[in-house]
């Protein structure tokens, strides 16, 4: 049989997208953009482990990220939530899915590197077909996500 070629690896740099820089790369082992799946029983530490990939990537002059945005369904339950929008206003969007829509991504698609966590909406079939949008279309808009 023969070797699969990797035509993107052929592909002259004008047909190629801009590439995400990731200054904290050699803390997370995590390339840009990322799809993050974290899995795992209530009470597990799911929250806890995406808020320190946020703090990894938050070290120095300048953050992994342009924006943070959290689709979630009870932020005022939640005080890591709150605790980092309240510290960092402007880099952190909140959607509550009770009382909210989540954002169509186009919204986002000129603030640079993008960051989008769904958090707690596994069960939420009403919002699938735009979490579906983020994931359909986020690559090619350089979003990076977690789930």
């Amino acid at each position: 049989m023969s070797k699969l070629i990797n035509f993107y690896e052929r592909l002259p740099n004008e047909y190629k997208g801009k590439k995400q820089k990731n200054p904290h790369f050699k803390l997370t082992n995590i390339s840009l953009p990322a799809f993050i799946l974290i899995s795992g029983r209530t009470g597990s530490g799911k929250t806890n482990s995406i808020i320190n990939y946020l703090a990894l990537t938050s070290q120095g002059r300048k953050g992994t990220f342009d924006k943070i945005v959290i689709c979630c369904k009870n932020f005022s339950s939640d005080p890591l939530y709150r605790y980092i929008k309240d510290k960092q206003p402007k880099l952190v969007d909140i959607y509550e899915v009770d009382n909210d829509d989540i954002p169509n991504p186009e919204e986002y698609s000129s603030q640079g590197q993008i960051l989008i966590i769904f958090d707690d909406l596994v069960n939420e079939k009403q919002y699938e077909p735009q979490i579906n949008q983020f994931f359909k279309y986020g690559r090619k808009l350089g979003f990076s996500m977690a789930f």
